[in-house]
């Protein structure tokens, strides 16, 4: 399982960024296939987080609560995506937010540090983060600009057209929680569509 992982995980980097074999070879260290059960913690707040994990098979959030318990979703990450707690990951502080295993999740996880070895090793990983970085930062500004420019029923169409595999996957409370609306309004909205 390792090794089909993490050959579908150099496919995709190796298109942002070809680097040679042995770059591979020492990234294929610094991984191990971990399984989480539905349910499970990749991340939980206040860990000191340098690592991240890529999504080989499953599902999973990332979350944080307000101060009176609220959640709020910051994404949903499937198959085919790395995930980390972003802040925590690069600037070495403690972890604010969960990553949660919706569904059984198979994931290549790196090694404490892998991230700043990697980048230490080879200028090509500091190009590839950077790639990466500038995607996640596209999602979260159209993500900002749903929430901000548009009512819950377009907002709702939108994360439909984005992700339009995760609306069997993902629970409609999580769905709600994601784009700011309360499970009820939610299940009004699935009707008049």
């Amino acid at each position: 399982l390792k090794d089909k992982a993490f050959e579908d995980l150099r496919y995709k980097l190796n298109k942002l960024h070809p680097l040679p074999e042995e770059e591979w070879i020492e990234m294929y260290k610094q991984l191990d296939l971990k399984i989480y059960k539905k349910g499970d913690f990749l991340i939980e707040p206040n860990q000191k987080s340098n690592q991240f994990f890529y999504i080989s098979k499953g599902l999973v959030k990332r979350f944080c609560h307000s101060h009176d318990g609220k959640p709020y979703i910051m994404s949903f990450d499937d198959e085919g995506r790395l995930v980390s707690e972003f802040v925590s990951l690069i600037k070495e502080l403690p972890t604010r937010c969960y990553i949660q295993a919706l569904e059984e999740t198979y994931t290549l996880a790196s090694k404490v540090g892998a991230h700043t070895y990697l980048r230490k090793r080879n200028i090509g990983w500091v190009h590839i983060g950077r790639i990466i970085a500038e995607s996640r930062y596209i999602e979260k500004s159209e993500r900002e600009y749903d929430l901000l420019l548009y009512n819950s029923k377009d907002r709702l169409k939108r994360f439909h057209k984005r992700n339009p595999g995760l609306m069997q996957r993902v629970q409609q409370k999580d769905i709600a929680a994601y784009i700011g609306v309360t499970p009820e309004s939610l299940n009004r909205l699935i009707k008049t569509m």
